[in-house]
This record gives structure tokens, C-alpha cells and sequence, in this order.
């Protein structure tokens, strides 16, 4: 395990710089550690503490077990109850601190210095989990957003931040999940061209954000992510694993898995002033 962070996390300047973000960004709620624990916290561990965390949360009323393609029914019933009937339910007692704590309001700024190649900026938004959106269109349209600001060569990061004379990065992103279920990020990276500030990034970063507030987005461009990302939602699912894995995301994190069904539907209904709203 130890070996394990140091390579995932104290050996990646990128890697130990979220674990930060993230720290900052979910101050006072479990959601802000790290999952594989700090260094101080596996430095402590003793090997009952390892077990008993495994006896707890490895069970069977906490597992989900998800079954894709042509099979029996009943033989898949029986198989499951042969292999895992005779493993015994624990109690589960989760705590509840995420579930009170309001998003943050505060604006939090981190500097961290180590030896890379290039510089590296990360913003990130607090944005509610998907049961408790003011409206779940919310979910959609941000996940359009995502597609319009990074959606492929004809996105706006693509055209607007990394090519021609005014190109002021080597890479630039966004990202966002619509189903967490408590809390999620949206979120945009960058990495400056040679000669361009960190704080001439951000600012052109948010200028993009600041021109979808001010603009509503063209009815050709809407329709061109809307169909891209259709499609990679599509094609995804020629992978039975993919299928499996999706349906197991949202049933674990307490979400209807049936949401899957209805993302086409409800991608496509999205306005200009959805984007512009959320």
C-alpha cells in the first residue's frame, strides 16, 4: 500500500496537487481525503485494523453484483447463491457528515512548487450531486458544457486556447460527472505555452465561462455536442463491460440505474439557456 501512493501519489506533482484540490475543495467532509489514505494514516496501520475494515465493508448487503449479456436467469441465481450465500451480512453504519454539510462558498486558492516540466493549473466549481439539483436538468446541460468548452478538435479550449497566434496553451480541459450522488466538481485544467503566466490562463479560462454566461450558445453548435455526446454515450455501450460498469455506478452511489436509459432523452432536451443557467 505504501508503495502504492508513493507511486500514484508522492512520485506525481499533478497527482499530490489534487489530493490538495480536493482537500480544499471539500474542506470538513470525508470526500476531501484521499481514498488510499494519507502517508501518516498507512504509517499507523496494524494489520487488525486492515482486517476489520474488510470484515465491515466487504460484504454482501454492501456489495453490488451486476450480470450483462444472454444468460439464464435462475442459473445466474443459483450461481450467485452458491458462491456467495454462505458469506455472512455485516453491519453497516455509515456516517452522515457529507450528508448535512452545504456546499462550499468560499473561494480557495493553493500554490504548490515541485520540480516538473511544465506548469499545471486546476479550477474547480462545486456543484450538488444529482439528487439534489434544483432541477436535474442541471445534471444535462453541465454535461453539455463540458462537451462545448472540450468536446474534440471543434470545441471551443480546441479553437479559442490551443491553436493560432493567440493560443495561450499546450492543454486545456474540462471534466464533470452528472451522477455523483452527495457532491461533485466541475472542473477545468490548462497548461500554459512557454511565456504565458499561470494567472493569464486562468484568466482566459474564465473568460470562457464568463462569455456562456453573457452569450447563448448557437443552436449549430448545441446540436453538434448534443450529437457527440449521443454518440460516445452509444458507442459506449457496445461494451458489455462498459454497460455492466454503468448501471453498477449508479446503483452503488444510491442512484436509480434506469438513469441510463434516459440519458438520450433528456441530453437532447437541453436549451441555449440551460447552459446558460447552470
Amino acid at each position: 500500500i505504501k508503495e502504492e501512493r508513493n507511486m500514484r501519489i508522492e512520485n506525481s506533482p499533478r497527482a499530490r496537487l489534487y489530493e490538495q484540490f480536493n482537500a480544499a475543495a471539500f474542506a470538513g467532509s470525508s470526500l476531501g481525503y484521499p481514498v488510499i489514505g494519507s502517508a501518516q494514516d498507512i504509517e499507523s496501520l496494524e494489520l487488525d485494523d486492515l482486517a476489520g475494515w474488510y470484515k465491515r465493508w466487504y460484504a454482501p448487503n454492501n456489495a453490488t453484483l451486476i450480470v450483462v449479456g444472454d444468460v439464464d436467469v435462475a442459473d445466474v441465481v443459483k450461481q450467485v447463491e452458491k458462491h456467495f450465500g454462505s458469506i455472512a451480512a455485516s453491519r453497516i453504519e455509515v456516517a452522515q457528515d457529507d450528508e448535512a454539510r452545504p456546499a462550499t462558498t468560499l473561494a480557495t486558492e493553493i500554490e504548490m512548487y515541485a520540480n516538473t516540466a511544465s506548469p499545471f493549473l486546476i479550477l474547480g466549481f462545486v456543484t450538488p450531486g444529482f439528487d439534489r439539483l434544483d432541477q436535474v436538468a442541471d445534471a444535462y446541460a453541465l454535461d453539455l458544457l463540458e462537451g462545448i468548452l472540450d468536446g474534440g478538435n471543434s470545441a471551443r479550449f480546441s479553437r479559442l486556447l490551443l491553436r493560432g497566434d493567440e493560443a495561450v496553451a499546450i492543454a486545456a480541459s474540462a471534466s464533470y460527472d452528472p451522477f455523483e450522488p452527495i457532491q461533485g466538481l466541475f472542473i477545468l485544467e490548462g497548461i500554459p505555452r512557454k511565456g504565458v503566466s499561470l494567472a493569464r490562463l486562468q484568466k482566459e479560462l474564465l473568460a470562457q465561462i464568463d462569455r456562456l454566461k453573457r452569450e447563448p450558445v448557437h443552436a449549430s453548435e448545441l446540436d453538434r455536442v448534443k450529437a457527440q455526446v449521443v454518440a460516445g454515450r452509444v458507442y459506449g455501450q457496445d461494451s458489455m463491460f462498459y454497460g455492466a460498469m454503468q448501471i453498477g455506478m449508479r446503483d452503488s452511489a444510491g442512484l436509480d440505474w434506469r438513469l441510463n436509459n434516459d440519458y438520450v432523452e433528456n441530453i437532447n432536451q437541453v436549451s441555449a439557456k440551460d447552459i446558460q443557467r447552470v
